[in-house]
């Protein structure tokens, strides 16, 4: 949501995001060989190991919060390597909800799914909240952003209030608390290590180090 604080606060916001910006910039801070990622300091492992949504093959799993900066500072990235990647790999989004907080917005990633225009409004919602400064935190101003998108007040409410939206945003509470996300963004890898960018130093050895575990993924299911 959107910060309206003290102007001060404020320009420490902002000066604080700018040096996160700076220090995400692609090719920034040395550069880290793939066989030296190590874990508990590239990469965490979730144990015990958990399972996936679609249960099935390897699964990267991008864990956001439409309300985070970060997140969607990174998306070029995610999307580069989304695009890119294997072709028996699954990329899934599924909001964080680890707090009370995130799961409005998490409630509208489900209702946009239910609608199905995730994809089209994905990347939108980002750039509502973060590039347009606008204050999507009420259900009011989420079913004008909708309306843009052809979706009528009923059809909005009637989704975003279904059971099953409801019953996936529950569903990634449960799976944040089981990967241990403690914020967004988090990347998992087939519920069994998880990356963030607090563990890592640029976006180049961020996308390695998703590269290098999904081929550990991969011959780990491929093995005898």
């Amino acid at each position: 949501m959107i910060d309206r604080r003290s102007s001060a606060h404020s320009a420490s916001r902002t000066a604080a995001i700018l040096l996160i910006t700076l220090l995400w910039l692609p090719g920034q801070g040395q550069a880290v060989a793939a066989d030296t990622y190590m874990e508990g300091i590239q990469y965490r492992e979730i144990t015990p190991p958990q399972g996936t949504p679609s249960g099935t093959g390897v699964e990267v799993i991008e864990m956001f919060w439409y309300g985070c900066r970060t997140c969607y500072s990174l998306q070029p990235f995610f999307q580069q390597w989304k695009k890119n990647r294997p072709a028996s790999v699954q990329y899934t989004y599924m909001p964080a909800a680890n707090f009370d907080n995130m799961r409005f917005l998490a409630q509208a990633f489900y209702t946009a799914q239910s609608l199905q225009i995730e994809e089209k409004v994905h990347i939108p919602l980002f750039t509502a909240i973060h590039g347009q400064r606008r204050d999507l935190g009420n259900k009011e101003a989420l079913a004008k952003f909708f309306a843009e998108y052809g979706v009528s007040r009923d059809r909005f409410e009637g989704h975003f209030n279904s059971p099953s939206v409801a019953q996936a945003v529950e569903a990634a509470v449960r799976y944040s608390k089981l990967y241990g996300i403690a914020g967004a963004p988090t990347i998992v890898i087939n519920g069994r290590y998880r990356v963030d960018p607090s563990m890592i130093r640029s976006t180049d050895e961020l996308l390695g180090v998703i590269s290098f575990l999904v081929n550990k993924e991969l011959a780990r299911i491929d093995a005898p």
